[in-house]
């Protein structure tokens, strides 16, 4: 039996919830009907001490909280914040959310709208574990953040090794765009002389 479901938007600094208890019979009607306006929405909360304090009480009781892997750094946070205090998290995937809140002709771009899809998705696969992602803890979780460093290191050297090259173009063509296999001590031969 569900009692409460809290569905949460994650965003930059903040994170914005719908709750729900039952499944309305008209999703959009029931938006248009309890949406609140953003300027003091009391459901919106944000990573300060005093709102985070404020977030606490509001899911205290709650089944779940619902959230999307999206901005994971920033989604990961509200789950630890959630789970801490008693509240398991369950994982939406994007396209799940974004295909309820079409079909329920919810509003595009509009966080509320989201946070409900959430809530509802929640509710109507709350006996389905295999509706919801699944982060594996431990070394999966570890080589998947050792992956994503990697990627963002190799970006960074991307731009830096292209604009070395274009300023290597310059003054030593015949060498700035040939392949070097590192020595013993992990440096080209030919840049480390340069260097």
């Amino acid at each position: 039996m569900i009692n409460r479901i809290i569905g949460g938007d994650v965003g930059k600094n903040s994170l914005v919830c719908w709750e729900l208890s039952e499944l309305p019979l008209d999703l959009r009607a029931h938006f248009r009907k309890n949406k609140r306006t953003k300027r003091n929405d009391e459901l919106t909360f944000y990573l300060n001490s005093a709102s985070v304090e404020k977030f606490v009480e509001f899911i205290d009781g709650s089944d779940c909280l619902a959230l999307e892997p999206t901005g994971k750094n920033y989604s990961e946070l509200w789950a630890t914040i959630a789970q801490t205090h008693g509240v398991s998290v369950k994982w939406i995937g994007h396209p799940e959310v974004k295909y309820l809140r079409k079909s329920e002709r919810l509003p595009d771009k509009n966080d509320q709208a989201d946070a409900l899809a959430l809530a509802t998705y929640a509710i109507k696969n709350w006996e389905k574990e295999t509706a919801f992602i699944r982060f594996e803890p431990g070394a999966i979780a570890q080589i998947n953040e050792i992956y994503l460093d990697i990627k963002g290191l190799k970006a960074n050297n991307t731009a830096t090794i292209n604009r070395v090259r274009a300023k290597l173009a310059s003054s030593f063509p015949e060498v700035a765009f040939l392949r070097y296999d590192p020595g013993v001590d992990g440096f080209s031969p030919l840049f480390a002389w340069v260097a």
